[in-house]
């Protein structure tokens, strides 16, 4: 192994002057350097030996321009101009080296000058720059050309300074000789690796993990010793120095990533992993990952630069930094061995924790430059400094500033005002001429890092998020790649290619905003009632009809005094509510609409209502409101009504938005305010009641008019409009709207004048009056459901109500339940609820326990009505209604972890149940406890305190234990594969890291009994509300519908035996549950997801006409025919029968199930219900055509469009991770391995049959259509013969089910649209004789192909 520098082939630069004795310039010094004028009047190159200089030349010397190399510096120090090294630059065996890949300006203007003064206070270190892209050379010839070193110039407030940098020594371009730049890094000498290489170097996923479709990371894993990647450098010199018994490097990003070192630490060892896991293992061990934040703005050096430095310093450098004369760097201090430079002797801060400083940093700097570029840009900017000298730029930073701040914790020794206030200076800084295009340049990856998290953690505190939407609005019309001036826009983006098709279609074919924001940010910005998709596409709306100025200038908020809100509410409200009556009424002047007694009367009720909104000042503004009448009215103004209305929608949103949204926070009506919007939108109509022609000028009409051609033309609320105007936050308010909608309906029937008389009724001297219409007399309204109306709905007789005793008495055995919802409520708590109908069971009950937020929902329904509830059954064998009772109490545990806890740990509960669904056993890939889940990590901090269900079950136990007492069982009733012991294990693992001996504990002493259960059980929705109203007289707040099916098989192991003797209710209590759960699991919950997919890409909603589509029956048909072969024999069940009942109950057209439903987790569902039938069809040798199908339908499905262009609403657990995936699948080449590894794991990605197939169906479905695959499902015999000998002994049995190719699967069958239910599965028989023609087909079909070429 090499063990001297000069030996791995390190240049070492030794000037022939000795810069060390030479007179130096201090850094202060050069501040000085701006008050002085070099210019010249010619200049040229001077690289001559100083020795070879004759007295004449050395006296002009000075104005002569020199090449920047070590030669030269003495040139430099006699001219006295600049700062120059007075360090030895030789690399020595004792120095320690830092290797920078990604050597740039930032890298040169930041870590390498905060080493250059470490370096003139006597540091021992070197930078050595890495070069590993084609781009790179050229700065390796520029560097090594002038001995590495080059010039940093430093522009700002404090002055000007110029510095030649020495920090680095020596500079390795990889590609000239990967091998030796390995074993460079491999020696001992390299202490540190550093990293700017921006996020695109990282080749990371939407999800944070290595892009495993990345050609970098494909090189990399194809050959790991000769990498591509800087992730591959890193990780391949780490397994050599772990190799050769060597320490490792540290790894120190220094990039604008957040949690640059993590994440950096992730994808190196996720890399190594799948080089060699130990090595994973090792660095993931040993190697340091230290956190960073940099700051210091470096704009690209252009030109002027290099001449600038030339004539001001009289220096030829071919690369100089331009730089401001701010920089910042804060260090994690976690290197190997503590090895590293004194960086804080040259003013860095090293800290224990960075992430407050670099949210701060990111959020706000790095957000604000993002944010500001597109914005700029539109506005015609190309300069950062030019765009914040414009007031509109300006006013939004400050606001976007204002806004993002909000999610920025304290930071120490920083005053978040104070900082804002800085950047705005840094970013206006004249001197340095940072470019606008720079900052927007991968934009999608820097919206992504910088604003993401501040939109969801804005979202959930429910605050504001309106700058932030419009960003991202600036952005999406800034990918149309031109400006609003017409001007072309070079776009360096790489998601260029999937955003332009998506920002074309919203702002070309009006799509939403959902599909851009999904794929820059993935779903999770979308969620929250979709509040920020309604807010972009509100911005999107105003940037198309009127641009990105009138969205700065009209929209943002603004922070009103008292003495403003006075005229702005009462004064200039006023006015806008009259301008557009007035002008409906026929009227031209403000003085001649007064005198109109009905117009002045509305002015007084808007007035009175409005007034309530006002601050208190001490003053009468009673007396105010009557002065605003008498100016409206004076006759020597004649104020034209016309230029009021003008752009009347900004008007409102300024002067009425406010005020709207403080009465309905009081719980007060708007309705005048109502009455204004309404009459703004029949003014919009563009003519009065007299249908005389209105101009309309108003910056919003291309957007608003087709929302009331809609409201006056067809019958579509004004919700649309109130968003268009006001914003989402008053949208939502349904009394608003509905008030809106009231008047709107008046109008349109009656006239406005008809509505300026309802209003006036409304208001008489500010007080509320009779309502607008006579409502008339009111029919008896539904009860609601209590335990005091039992008796009364028992006698009525047309609902079946509980007969039994629901007190919870001490001797009363109880089964908590977590995760009471729909599905729950219809079966488990039904089974009870029939056993205690039967006078059964008679000593148990059911606690429901809500251990998520979104669990108070429900627990406040069912609280609020005794814990009952309606269940409605409906199918083949008729409608039936039961208010049910076996839910005898709830606990929302949330308001007491602690109680709750204790509940558990009581001896009368026997059983705690799940119906959690997959999400709630917080597990990863493999199956095991997901330790980096939140709610697991929360558990791991405080047991006590738990936040998962497993959670709670361990704090349970764990007190059960500590005091003596028997366990409970737990019994998961989730469609999950073998729940019972997949909860068991998840328990175990994490009780295992919370007390070894409680997990052995549990381990011998806690059944977890393995359950199958089956009712289908549909969301309820409002229509189920009313129907029970209209049928029943019953109002439910939380009514249950469901089929008339329901099975439930279950593992007969309780603790002491203890349970419901469920068997009396209809349950199956048996030793073995397993092949009654394959059967449900892969037949049922399997054929429920494969149809859910292809039926919504179909354009379906509605599962039961969904089952009408013969497109999707018939696959659905064959993917049982070929699932079936996986199940084994079921005790007492017809498999043949099981499947048509199947189908049967799919399409029970009373049900009206979701597609959507059964469509939501995809990942998770098609993980549990299809991987065991893939591989064991696979195992026996049988083509999975109609799985490989579903598959390829569940890849469309996530590309979040269906096939008539309708947005799909995506909700997966793993979205984020495969919508890249897939929109890679259909808008390139690729291939589908990588999403079905991510979907399944490698076990089911090497299987190159099924990834054949899948690849297949894609292609099938990409350059035709779904509908199109669907339809080549079923094909005539007669055709398939006549291209395929091996079919025609086959024939005579009619149909044969077929895929792309024609000889992919053969399943001989008979007519399945004509055969009779109990005949229609028995073609699907013998699978492994299919089979064998399929091999035959093959042969044959592969033979006739060769012998055509």
């Amino acid at each position: 192994m090499p063990s001297s520098a000069k030996s791995l082939g390190i240049t070492t630069v030794t000037p022939q002057t000795n810069v060390e004795e030479a007179q130096t310039v201090s850094r202060s010094s050069t501040n000085k350097i701006s008050e002085m004028d070099l210019k010249s009047s010619s200049f040229r190159t001077e690289d001559t030996n100083l020795d070879n200089l004759d007295e004449d030349e050395e006296t002009k010397r000075a104005n002569r321009v020199v090449h920047l190399n070590a030669s030269n510096l003495s040139i430099l120090i006699e001219k006295g101009l600049v700062s120059i090294p007075t360090y030895a630059r030789e690399i020595t065996e004792d120095r320690n080296l830092i290797y920078h890949f990604g050597v740039g300006g930032f890298h040169r203007s930041h870590q390498a000058f905060y080493l250059n003064d470490l370096l003139s206070r006597g540091e021992n270190w070197a930078l050595v720059g890495v070069g590993i892209m084609p781009f790179d050379q050229k700065m390796h010839e520029v560097l090594k050309a002038q001995d590495f070193l080059y010039t940093l110039m430093s522009r700002g407030s404090s002055g000007f300074g110029c510095s030649v940098v020495g920090s680095i020594m020596d500079f390795v371009y990889a590609p000239d000789d990967i091998c030796a730049a390995m074993e460079r890094l491999a020696h001992p000498q390299c202490k540190i690796v550093s990293l700017t290489i921006t996020e695109k170097g990282y080749c990371w996923n939407k999800e944070g993990h290595l892009d495993l479709t990345n050609p970098l990371i494909i090189n990399d894993l194809n050959d790991i010793a000769r990498p591509s990647s800087a992730l591959g450098y890193v990780t391949y010199a780490l397994k050599l120095r772990k190799e050769r018994g060597l320490p490792p490097f540290t790894v120190m990003s220094c990039d604008n990533i957040p949690e640059n070192g993590p994440k950096c630490q992730r994808l190196v060892v996720e890399l190594a992993n799948r080089v060699d896991p130990d090595l994973g293992e090792w660095i993931a061990t040993n190697v340091p990952f230290p956190m960073t934040m940099v700051d210091r703005i470096t704009p690209v050096t252009n030109e002027s630069d290099i001449q600038q430095l030339a004539e001001q310093y009289g220096i030829e450098d071919a690369w100089p930094v331009v730089a401001e004369d701010f920089m910042q760097w804060v260090i994690e201090d976690r290197f190997v061995d503590g090895c590293r430079p004194k960086w804080e002797m040259a003013g860095a801060l090293v800290v224990e924790d960075v992430t407050v400083y670099e949210l701060m940093k990111i959020r706000v700097l790095n957000g604000g430059h993002s944010a500001l570029s597109c914005v700029a840009y539109l506005l015609g900017h190309r300069d950062v400094h030019k765009a914040m000298a414009d007031s509109r730029v300006l006013y939004f930073v400050r606001a976007y500033f204002s806004e993002v701040s909000a999610t920025v914790p304290p930071v120490p020794g920083v005053d978040l005002e104070a900082y804002q206030n800085r950047l705005v200076q840094r970013f206006s800084n004249v001197h340095i001429a940072d470019k606008l295009q720079r900052l927007a340049e991968d934009g999608s990856m820097k919206l992504y890092n910088t604003m993401r998290e501040p939109i969801l953690e804005l979202l959930a505190k429910g605050k504001s998020i309106e700058l932030l939407a419009l960003a991202i609005a600036a952005y999406s019309r800034y990918m149309m790649a031109a400006d609003e001036q017409g001007q072309p826009i070079l776009i360096k983006d790489p998601m260029t290619h999937t955003l332009h098709p998506l920002v074309w279609e919203v702002y070309c074919g009006g799509a939403s905003a959902k599909g851009l924001l999904e794929a820059v940010f993935g779903s999770a910005v979308c969620e929250a009632d979709g509040k920020f998709v309604l807010a972009v596409d509100r911005w999107i709306a105003i940037i198309k009809s009127s641009g990105v100025s009138s969205a700065i200038s009209t929209l943002i908020p603004v922070e009103v005094s008292a003495y403003e809100a006075v005229k702005l509410r009462l004064l200039d409200g006023g006015y806008c509510a009259l301008a557009c009556v007035s002008i409906l009424m026929g009227h031209q002047e403000v003085d001649e609409a007064i005198s109109d007694s009905r117009i002045s009367q509305f002015l007084k009720s808007y007035f009175a209502e409005v007034v309530a909104t006002v601050p208190d000042m001490g003053e009468d503004l009673r007396e105010y409101e009557l002065s605003l009448i008498a100016r409206f009215n004076s006759q020597h103004v004649r104020d034209k009504l016309p230029l009021l209305a003008q752009n009347a929608s900004m008007k409102l949103f300024n002067s009425m938005r406010g005020a709207i949204l403080e009465l309905l926070n009081q719980g007060d009506a708007a309705d005048v305010m109502a009455l204004a919007v309404a009459a703004y939108s029949r003014y919009m109509m563009g003519s009065d009641e007299q249908g005389q022609p209105i101009c309309i000028v108003d910056s919003l009409t291309t957007t608003i008019y087709p929302l009331v051609w809609q409201m006056y033309c067809g019958n579509a609320s004004s919700r649309k409009l109130v968003d268009a105007i006001f914003g989402y936050e008053v949208s939502e308010q349904a009394a608003f709207v509905a008030s809106v909608d009231t008047w709107v309906d008046i109008i349109k029937g009656e006239g406005l004048a008809a509505a300026l008389q309802g209003v006036a009724e409304l208001w008489k001297g500010s007080e509320i009056g009779d309502d607008l219409s006579d409502i008339g007399d009111l029919a008896p309204g539904p009860v609601k459901l209590r335990m005091q109306i039992l008796e009364a709905l028992k006698d009525e007789g047309a609902v079946l109500v509980p007969t039994y005793n629901r007190e919870i008495t001490p001797e009363r055995n109880l089964i908590y339940h977590m995760g009471v919802g729909g599905f729950h409520r219809s079966h488990q708590a039904f089974y009870l609820h029939d056993l205690l109908m039967k006078g059964e069971g008679a000593n148990w009950a059911i606690v429901g326990m809500g251990i998520l937020p979104g669990d108070k929902a429900m627990s406040e329904a069912l609280i609020g009505q005794d814990c009952l509830y309606t269940l409605t059954t409906r199918g083949s064998s008729g409608f039936g209604c039961s208010v049910v009772g076996s839910i005898m109490d709830f606990v929302y545990a949330l308001d007491d972890v602690g109680a709750a806890v204790e509940k558990l740990a009581q001896p009368q509960c026997k059983i705690v149940s799940l119906t959690i669904t997959e999400k709630g056993y917080c597990w990863d890939q493999n199956g095991h406890l997901d330790l980096k889940n939140s709610s697991v990590v929360s558990d791991l901090e405080d047991i006590t305190k738990p936040r998962s269900a497993l959670g709670f079950i361990v704090a349970a136990l764990k007190l059960r234990k500590a005091r003596g007492l028997p366990p409970f069982t737990v019994l998961s009733c989730d469609n999950i594969p073998e729940n019972g012991q997949k909860a068991r294990r998840l328990v175990l693992e994490l009780a295992s890291r919370v007390d070894p001996e409680l997990q052995l504990w549990i381990e011998s002493v806690v059944p977890f009994p393995m359950t199958m259960v089956d009712r289908i059980t549909p969301v309820t929705t409002d229509l189920e509300r009313l129907q029970l109203q209209e049928q029943y007289g019953i109002e439910d707040a939380w009514p249950v519908v469901a089929e008339d099916f329901m099975q439930w098989v279950v593992e007969d192991n309780f603790v002491d035996g203890c349970r419901p003797p469920w068997e009396m209710a209809g349950a199956l209590m048996v030793q073995d549950v397993t092949v009654y759960e394959t059967m449900k699991i892969r037949l049922l919950n399997g054929g429920h997801s494969a149809m859910s997919y292809v039926a919504f890409l179909l354009g379906h909603r509605d599962v039961d006409k969904a089952m009408s589509d013969p497109r999707v029956t018939n696959f659905l048909r064959a993917f049982f025919a070929e699932v079936v072969v996986t199940v084994p024999e079921v005790p007492g069940v017809d498999l043949e029968h099981y499947q048509v009942s199947l189908l049967q109950r799919f399409g029970n057209v009373h049900i009206r199930d979701q597609v959507s439903r059964l469509a939501c987790d995809g990942s998770l569902k098609l993980l549990n219900t299809m991987k065991g039938s893939i591989l064991d069809r696979l195992s026996l040798g049988l083509p999975v055509e109609y799985l490989a199908l579903a598959i390829a339908g569940y890849s469309r499905y996530m590309m979040g469009v269906d096939e008539q262009g309708q947005h799909i609403p995506i909700s997966d657990p793993m979205a984020k991770t495969l919508h890249p995936l897939v929109w890679k699948l259909y808008c390139s080449s690729a291939g589908s391995k990588k999403f079905i590894e991510a979907l399944f794991g490698r076990e089911i990605s090497e299987k190159s049959e099924f990834v054949s197939a899948v690849d297949a169906w894609i292609e099938f479905i990409k350059t035709e259509d779904l509908a199109a695959a669907l339809s080549s499902i079923v094909l005539s015999v007669t055709e398939v013969a006549d291209s395929d000998p091996a079919v025609e002994e086959d024939s005579s049995k009619g149909n044969i089910i077929s895929t792309p190719g024609s000889t992919n699967s053969l399943y001989p069958s008979t007519s399945l649209e004509d055969a009779s239910p109990d005949a229609q599965f028995k073609a699907f028989e013998d699978p492994r004789k299919a089979f064998a023609q399929l091999v035959e087909a093959e042969a044959i079909h592969n033979e006739a192909i060769h012998n055509v070429d």
